[in-house]
């Protein structure tokens, strides 16, 4: 297997892992998203200068770690996980609480798009159900059912993402 390959294995098995990782310094996709693709590149190019590293995964999410505190620094965000929180003896921690969270909005967005709408608004935007219900222009009881056939799907693909994020 190539270097290539392997490293293109390594991005399709974290790449949104990473990213949700990412975002919990920098505050948003886009710039979690370039943050990663930078971290991917620095990676590749130490391999190709003949850098032995044994523990990709683990290597990859110190770059993604140190890229996206200098993206917050950089740009002043304010993020709800101060440095301290974060250690790299942390990041096998971490690394399993992005892929989770990863699974998670992969496992929200194979649900229908209305259930997926109702979901998020109610448990992303905070609404009641009375207010998707008056949004939306349906009854309350539809809202209802939406949200238990969600969580119902959310449980069989997620249970454990689920409960820690939800509850």
């Amino acid at each position: 297997m190539s270097i290539s390959d392997k490293i293109e294995d390594l991005f399709k098995d974290n790449y949104d892992a990473l990213c949700m990782f990412s975002m919990h310094y920098v505050g948003d996709i886009y710039t979690a998203e370039d943050v990663v693709m930078d971290s991917f590149l620095k990676l590749s190019e130490k391999i190709k200068d003949g850098e032995e590293i044994i523990a990709k995964k683990h290597y990859l999410y110190q770059i993604v770690r140190n890229e996206s505190i200098d993206v917050a620094h950089y740009k002043s965000i304010k993020t709800e996980i101060d440095d301290s929180a974060i250690h790299s003896e942390d990041i096998d921690d971490w690394s399993e609480l992005s892929e989770r969270e990863a699974k998670l909005w992969k496992a929200i967005d194979s649900l229908p798009q209305f259930r997926r709408e109702v979901l998020l608004m109610s448990k992303r935007d905070g609404m009641k159900n009375v207010e998707i219900a008056s949004s939306l222009n349906i009854s309350v009881r539809t809202v209802e059912s939406h949200l238990y056939k969600a969580y119902r799907a959310l449980r069989g693909k997620a249970h454990e993402i689920y409960v820690m994020i939800f509850f």
